[in-house]
């Protein structure tokens, strides 16, 4: 593996390209806060070179950690919410959801955070009135303005059966217009703006 220097170093190789861009570095799946002293020393060194640095997440990890090695070296989180039902939530991920809900309160307060909550829409398992209406009134508790919805790509299906994998979810379509415009209407009812 790479030490953070020697990490940066070559990420770095792209930064004029940032420059024009606004853009940064990315810290994304798997799951960046499972390796939260890894992470936070990249974070840190990019963020003391002036790159922004911005966190993908599921959300579920431990906050202690995450706090104190990864949190001060991030610019803005994207942060996946899935299913609101704890149920649910433990049938489709296999884990139950209290602490990706606790997680978020926590980063909502942050001051200097620019914190993105997004929903993936994953048909007949996220995409439902009942959980999209849950998930945008909690975010609209915490105060945060706007949310993403993340609509469903069935490209992944190829990627498994080309690995031998099969699954028992196969939704073989790109969500349509209408599906979208359903989705985005629940959640604008709840007073947030899309983003």
């Amino acid at each position: 593996p790479l030490d953070p220097e020697a990490l940066g170093a070559r990420l770095l190789r792209d930064l004029v390209f940032w420059r024009r861009s606004g853009g940064g570095v990315t810290l994304s799946g798997g799951e960046p806060t499972l390796h939260p002293e890894a992470a936070g020393a990249l974070a840190a060194w990019l963020r003391a070179r002036g790159v922004h640095v911005l966190l993908e997440t599921c959300g579920h990890f431990r906050w202690d950690p995450f706090a104190q090695h990864l949190l001060p070296h991030l610019d803005a989180i994207y942060f996946d919410l899935k299913l609101a039902d704890l149920a649910l939530h433990r049938r489709w991920t296999g884990r139950g959801n209290a602490p990706i809900h606790e997680n978020l309160q926590r980063l909502a307060g942050h001051p200097g955070l620019a914190l993105l909550p997004r929903i993936p829409l994953i048909p007949g398992v996220t995409d439902g009135e009942e959980n999209l209406s849950a998930l945008a009134a909690r975010v609209r508790e915490l105060g945060l303005p706007r949310v993403a919805l993340l609509p469903y790509n069935p490209l992944w299906l190829a990627k498994r059966r080309a690995l031998g994998l099969e699954l028992a979810y196969q939704h073989e379509a790109l969500m349509s217009e209408a599906e979208l415009a359903r989705c985005r209407a629940v959640v604008e009812r709840h007073g947030l703006a899309l983003a």
